[in-house]
């Protein structure tokens, strides 16, 4: 990694250099170009942000 820090107990972790900038109107979008990433061994409880709504990314039991 670029020594970026790494948040402890984190379920995976993303280290990118920024590569472009765009202005969206009332916020940016910005393209990281990545340099390294990793994830836990334990990723059930991770969950995603998806067309303004979080949900979890396991399926629902039962």
């Amino acid at each position: 990694p670029s020594g970026s820090p790494i948040l402890p107990g984190v379920i995976g972790w993303i280290d990118c250099d920024i590569d472009v900038v765009h202005d969206a109107g009332d916020h940016f979008f910005v393209v990281g170009r990545v340099r390294d990433m990793a994830h836990g061994d334990d990723v059930s409880d991770a969950m995603v942000f998806f067309r303004g709504k979080v949900a979890s990314v396991n399926p629902p039991a039962g």
